[in-house]
């Protein structure tokens, strides 16, 4: 899996097309072979092996699957709800703006995730219950 730099780059240059800098919660993380924008935490898009993975919420989700060349994402063998796939060879801008604008609406509704701070395991929330004195 290679990383396409050009790609990222159109990508970057949307989002801050859009309004979007570090400011606004914006970040990049290497993920999945790609690299990921992340909005507050949150996955909001990605760039891999062109293609265009953008997080648009399982309420748009069927929506974003009526557009040219938009397929839903599969990963590890299982359908990823909220996410899809674009191909960005077939794609029109159009179609790219159109599933931008679906992914920021709907990031923009979660709250933030706190920076390196993730909640804790099912299994120390676990242990964490039997611990406690009734």
């Amino acid at each position: 899996m290679t990383r396409d730099p050009q790609a990222e780059d159109r990508l970057r240059a949307e989002l801050a097309g859009a309004g979007l800098t570090g400011a606004d919660g914006l970040s990049e993380r290497p993920m999945f072979g790609g690299l990921c924008l992340m909005q507050h935490g949150h996955m909001l898009a990605g760039v891999r092996e062109g293609r265009l993975m953008l997080r648009v919420g399982p309420e748009a989700e069927a929506d974003a699957l009526t557009l040219p060349a938009v397929t839903p994402m599969i990963h590890g063998g299982r359908r990823m709800r909220g996410y899809v796939f674009l191909d960005t060879a077939a794609a029109s801008d159009d179609t790219r703006a159109t599933l931008l604008a679906m992914a920021l609406s709907h990031v923009g509704t979660l709250p933030p995730k706190g920076c390196g701070t993730a909640g804790p395991t099912r299994s120390q929330q676990t242990r964490s219950s039997r611990t406690q004195a009734p």
